[in-house]
């Protein structure tokens, strides 16, 4: 699913949230699991973000690919791309690993967004691919403690160079 994101009325979603920030600076604007996040820092961390993006190069009309589950640190992401006119592939994280590098090959992503369950076939894709950064947001941050016992057990095997942790 690609997703374009258009202006209503005149308005991003980046400006619609910009606005509501002024309005609810300090009122939660996402929780996700035990994680809560207020406007204000939502709005900062999109702030930097998108100029992270932009560092790597990426502008308005590029597509970056997102592979990863419904986190705070995804739609951080969404809304920073929007704000410098990205477009955003949403792929369901149990996607294939065939529908995923389908939809690479078709949107010709050079920025990929995925989490640690897919990282080792995202880097191998890239060997073959034109991929210049995959942005990994560590699904850790999201986990109960249980969880997070169980995941250092389960850490990727290799991380490539062109590979950049989220935070």
């Amino acid at each position: 699913m690609v997703i374009r994101m258009k202006k209503i009325n005149n308005e991003s979603i980046y400006s619609i949230l910009k606005t509501s920030c002024e309005k609810y600076k300090n009122d939660i604007a996402f929780t996700c699991g035990k994680k809560k996040i207020k406007y204000f820092k939502f709005l900062k961390k999109v702030d930097e973000s998108a100029a992270s993006f932009e560092k790597l190069g990426v502008k308005s009309g590029d597509i970056i690919t997102f592979i990863v589950p419904n986190t705070i640190e995804c739609m951080i992401c969404i809304y920073a791309l929007n704000k410098i006119g990205a477009i955003c592939n949403i792929m369901h994280p149990l996607s294939s690993d065939e529908e995923i590098k389908k939809s690479i090959k078709e949107t010709s992503s050079k920025v990929i967004i995925t989490y640690e369950y897919k990282i080792d076939f995202i880097n191998k894709l890239s060997l073959s691919f034109d991929i210049k950064n995959i942005i990994h947001i560590s699904s850790f941050d999201f986990l109960t403690t249980l969880d997070k016992i169980k995941y250092t057990f389960k850490k990727s095997k290799y991380i490539l160079s062109k590979t950049i942790n989220f935070n």
